[in-house]
């Protein structure tokens, strides 16, 4: 385990109801506010409760939906609607991106909430580490404070748009997190499914992070991969303790705290960022096939005991068999969790992924951070697992 200096300065409020109690919180630190959602995940209803919750609270706000190109007149103020446009800029950059910083500058916001799953808090990251470049505060931190309402649904396909990556900055963590039941299942099957995978990947990649140590850290990605695997189900049913339980493990999987101390190249979110970004396609879709083929790819008899503590650990296999066999059955699990359980694609073909196109994605994908993950890729690796998943 490396040296390391952690800090978390994130409130989370959890409960039925809390809602209210989250947004009372948050007026507490500012007044103007840019609200960040995706329509595809957000409906009527709960759309209207956010609306009548933050006028009640007395807040003067604007909106992106990052499913529309042009959104609604939600404020009831001078600040009036926002506009979003997707898609890459000539200069390369995110408009989504640029956007979020004009209006942020332009209605001369005090902060961002973003109500959705883990990309839509991704994005509104993005946003706020744009605006490190800008104004900042006397003690040097980015002027946008972060708070968050989490659903257990993603449309992912904000993830796909260009310019987001991992911030890593504790700088960058919501002040606030409300995990509330109402919020949970807000989307349809597949969107939770999306939402729950990409929570699985998180947690597998803080678990096979390389080092040594770092004992209690991977018992908390055990937790986030287990809790996955035990509240699926029901989350997938709607059922409201199942969806508090994975709302509740997401919450701490952005908290980084199961990645303090710890190398965390993050090679699988990487590879199915460039697919996502060129094909246009949900992130946990093709996390989920990526994840079992690059298990299969690193698997070796440098990371067999890893994948036999996995087995035992996370799928709960028996100890007694070979290292090897429960290595290749831990795999196998993770798989058919995805498939079976999840209802997800179990090949790149199924979304509509091009192999023509792969070689140059690899190139892409293969960052230096690769070369410090549990076996050191390069981008033909990365191209052999692409082609594995066709």
């Amino acid at each position: 385990m490396t040296q390391f200096c952690g800090r978390v300065d994130t409130e989370l409020i959890s409960g039925p109801q809390v809602f209210d109690r989250a947004i009372g919180a948050v007026r507490g630190h500012l007044d103007k506010l840019m609200v960040l959602y995706d329509g595809r995940v957000i409906g009527g209803r709960l759309h209207d409760l956010l609306y009548e919750t933050l006028w009640a609270h007395g807040f003067h706000w604007t909106e992106m939906d990052l499913a529309e190109g042009e959104g609604p007149p939600f404020a009831r103020d001078a600040l009036g609607p926002s506009s979003l446009a997707g898609g890459e800029d000539p200069s390369g950059g995110s408009r989504v991106v640029a956007r979020g910083i004009d209006i942020y500058q332009r209605y001369r916001l005090d902060g961002i909430l973003a109500v959705g799953g883990a990309r839509t808090l991704l994005c509104a990251q993005a946003i706020a580490a744009a605006g490190r470049f800008g104004r900042r505060e006397a003690g040097g931190g980015p002027t946008i404070p972060l708070f968050a309402i989490f659903t257990l649904a993603s449309s992912g396909r904000e993830g796909a748009l260009p310019g987001f990556a991992p911030v890593g900055s504790p700088e960058l963590l919501p002040r606030l997190i409300a995990l509330d039941p109402v919020f949970a299942y807000t989307g349809d099957r597949g969107q939770v499914a999306e939402e729950i995978a990409g929570l699985f990947c998180r947690g597998l990649e803080l678990s096979f992070a390389p080092g040594e140590g770092a004992y209690l850290q991977r018992q908390l990605a055990e937790g986030i991969l287990k809790t996955c695997i035990h509240c699926a189900g029901g989350a997938l049913r709607g059922e409201e303790r199942d969806c508090s339980d994975l709302l509740r493990a997401l919450g701490l999987a952005v908290s980084e705290l199961p990645g303090w101390g710890r190398k965390l190249p993050w090679g699988v979110h990487g590879m199915g960022r460039q697919l996502c970004e060129r094909f246009d396609i949900p992130c946990g879709a093709a996390l989920s096939v990526l994840a079992p083929a690059w298990m299969g790819y690193v698997l070796r008899a440098t990371t067999l005991e890893k994948f036999a503590e996995y087995g035992v650990h996370v799928w709960r296999l028996s100890g007694e068999l070979p290292k090897e066999e429960l290595a290749r059955r831990a795999i196998d699990e993770t798989q058919r969790f995805f498939t079976q359980v999840l209802g997800l694609p179990e090949r790149l073909g199924e979304l509509g992924v091009a192999g023509d196109q792969l070689g140059e994605l690899a190139e892409r994908a293969a960052t230096p951070a690769l070369q410090e993950g549990v076996v050191p890729l390069d981008a033909a690796d990365v191209l052999e697992i692409y082609r594995a998943c066709l």
